[in-house]
């Protein structure tokens, strides 16, 4: 069992090379070094992406997320123009994009339901700086803090977790420390539906044609069907009632599954059905 820890807040950085391409933060300021051993100090002028030409004064931003392109050069003293430079970043300010895809649910009245075969797909992609961590947390409180960080692409629900309500946050974090977040709120269920019947208590003996009927009842997922088998006989989907068909000892299954996958069984076999009482009437004729 892998016990929870808190992931602390890591340093973040500000550039970072992926794909040999350089993504930066939204917190870099860039500066242009100018200067002229032998001319002196002169002028340096920039151009931003597709914008005007400007005289450099001091430190700039990049003014849109993506490809970002500088042109610059410096003038001396003297008026001599240097060669014109290039250098291209990509201002990475959007957070991964993260999918939860729950398998084996089942939704009723706005609610969500797990069972004991649920489990989560989590994925998250980043098409700047790339994805570094994807973390979840499994719990009660909204406010939960410690993590879990996510190594197989199959998230099952915790034991301890059953029949209690939950919250799955999934959050992840790019190599520029830009984060997303995404919960998806649920009820573990793993309880099996109920089944009587309406058998008095002690009752053993019955008609010849006689109906039993069934109540069967899961107030979570809900019921999805029940079926029953008479002396061994196929399983049948119940409708209506029960109906004894043959005479002597019988037996009686019954099978209820909840939308989860949750699965009760109910088994009565002390049932005796009497054939019905014949009379022999002689007639005496005058």
């Amino acid at each position: 069992k892998e016990e929870k820890k808190e992931i602390k807040e890591e340093s973040k950085l500000d550039v970072y090379f992926n794909d040999n391409r350089p993504f930066v933060s939204d917190r870099v300021g860039f500066s242009l070094q100018t200067g002229d051993s032998e001319s002196g100090n002169g002028e340096t002028f920039y151009k931003l992406n597709e914008g005007n030409w400007e005289k450099y004064s001091g430190v700039f931003h990049f003014p849109r997320e993506g490809r970002n392109t500088i042109l610059y050069y410096s003038v001396d003293k003297t008026g001599n123009k240097e060669r014109l430079k290039s250098a291209e970043f990509y201002l990475d300010t959007t957070p991964p994009l993260i999918s939860i895809n729950p398998k084996n649910f089942y939704t009723r009245e706005g609610e969500n339901f797990s069972g004991k075969d649920s489990f989560f797909q989590i994925s998250a992609v980043d098409d700047g700086a790339d994805l570094k961590s994807l973390e979840y947390s499994l719990s009660e409180s909204i406010n939960e803090s410690a993590y879990f960080q996510i190594k197989e692409s199959n998230l099952k629900i915790p034991k301890e977790l059953a029949n209690k309500r939950v919250i799955l946050t999934v959050r992840a974090i790019d190599n520029l420390g830009n984060k997303s977040e995404k919960k998806y709120f649920f009820y573990s269920d793993m309880d099996a539906p109920s089944i009587q019947t309406d058998i008095p208590v002690g009752k053993e003996f019955f008609k010849l044609n006689a109906k039993i009927k069934v109540i069967s009842s899961d107030s979570k997922s809900g019921l999805k069907w029940v079926k029953f088998s008479l002396n061994g006989a196929k399983e049948e989907f119940y409708a209506d009632s029960i109906e004894l068909v043959n005479e002597g000892k019988q037996s009686i299954k019954i099978v209820a599954e909840d939308n989860v996958g949750n699965v009760s069984t109910s088994e009565i076999s002390n049932i005796q059905v009497l054939a019905p009482k014949t009379f022999n009437i002689k007639l005496k004729l005058p």
